[in-house]
């Protein structure tokens, strides 16, 4: 009887951890990878060197990127950008991609300012950027993309 007692507090004490694991998980995704939620980018504006929203540039214009992300975590880390050329272009982007290293997160949405500033270098034509936030812990935003023209 004391055996059957036994058996029966350890099989409770099994299923006990069992439930706690299944309903609280134990410390990984369903896969082992990191736990949390990934960046999404909610917006991103390409402006003049006076913060002014354009899409159309000429050659030697100056740029600036202002990219608006959410991640509940705060611990987005860096985006990537790649340009495309012409815009409909399948093949490896034309520059890129380069990593920018972002400051840290105060807010749950936050817009980075300057992420670059640059001079438009051309060639004219038709151009695809698209952009994508990575976290911390290894979760890949959304990529979004902005098409603009260089004359």
């Amino acid at each position: 009887m004391k055996a059957i007692k036994h058996n029966l507090r350890l099989l409770w004490i099994l299923s006990a951890a069992t439930l706690i694991v299944f309903v609280f998980g134990c410390g990984g995704g369903g896969d082992g990878g990191p736990v949390g939620t990934a960046p999404v980018i909610e917006n991103v504006f390409i402006t003049d060197e006076n913060f002014n929203l354009k899409y159309q540039f000429n050659i030697g214009d100056a740029y600036n990127f202002m990219v608006t992300a959410t991640d509940p975590e705060k611990n987005m880390d860096e985006m990537a950008v790649e340009q495309y050329f012409p815009s409909n272009s399948t093949d490896n982007p034309y520059y890129g991609p380069t990593i920018f290293g972002l400051p840290s997160q105060s807010d749950n949405t936050m817009t980075y300012y300057l992420i670059s500033s640059g001079t438009v270098t051309g060639p004219s034509g038709d151009w695809r950027i698209e952009f994508q936030i990575s976290d911390s812990t290894g979760f890949e935003s959304n990529v979004f993309t902005v098409y603009v023209v260089i004359n």
